[in-house]
């Protein structure tokens, strides 16, 4: 591609710069412009070509299932949901304002409740905020909940009343989930600790090359975004079988 473009290229330039008819002043000028003008549509359409090849490079490398190192330090970052003498065996990378998030939640809620033996999930905050103006102060919540044992309680009430997210205060949604020291939870909210908390997480999966939500990660292997429930579980099944 890059040798095809160069040849245009040098197309252009010839055409551009070849003799005229004439040698007055005015065309003289408007060759130099043309020929200034097809280096630089050159030169951008090489750079598009590297850089569209740079990026399906670092996609494909993205889209495959891969291990992750150090998973029994990542189990232990996130917040728990699930039975607390079951092991955790999935963490997630979620966001409250993400819809996909909000339509796997009751599912993983059934396959929890029917896995044998049963199993915990960590949730890990990755609050996309270039997209959800509020997904950032919803997982500060979240966090705040979490200082009273009741983070998967708001995790539920947020993912069941998503589309409230930022028309409801917070001690409303804290309130609902069934905290009772609303002061403290206020409080908590503008605890810079809480908010740098989120931002622990949500660098571990920026460093993790992760572009969207829910990711999840089962039994040390980090699936790409957008991988169906159904592979998830079923990658969850077939470790069970192999343990």
């Amino acid at each position: 591609t890059n040798l095809r473009l160069t040849n245009q290229c040098r197309g252009m330039l010839a055409m551009v710069s070849a003799p005229r008819p004439t040698r007055e002043r005015l065309w003289d000028i408007l060759a130099a412009v043309m020929a200034v003008a097809a280096v630089i549509v050159c030169v951008l359409a090489v750079r598009r070509v590297i850089i569209d090849h740079r990026d399906s490079t670092s996609a494909r490398a993205l889209s495959s299932e891969r291990p992750i190192a150090n998973w029994a330090e990542l189990t232990k970052v996130g917040n728990p949901i699930g039975k607390a003498s079951a092991p955790i065996r999935i963490v997630e990378f979620g966001d409250f304002q993400c819809p996909a998030c909000a339509r796997v939640a009751s599912r993983l809620d059934s396959a929890q409740r029917s896995s044998a033996p049963e199993f915990r999930i960590a949730f890990v905050h990755f609050p996309l905020t270039a997209i959800h103006a509020y997904a950032f102060d919803a997982a500060v919540a979240a966090q705040c909940a979490a200082r009273q044992r009741h983070f998967e309680q708001l995790h539920d009430v947020f993912y069941k009343e998503q589309r409230e997210i930022g028309r409801r205060q917070w001690h409303s949604f804290a309130a609902e989930a069934g905290i009772t020291d609303l002061a403290a939870f206020d409080q908590c909210l503008s605890d810079t600790t809480t908010a740098t908390a989120v931002r622990q997480q949500s660098n571990i999966a920026t460093r993790l090359g992760l572009i969207g939500t829910p990711t999840f990660a089962v039994d040390g292997v980090l699936f790409p975004a957008g991988t169906p429930l159904e592979r998830i579980l079923a990658a969850l099944s077939t470790e069970k079988q192999l343990q």
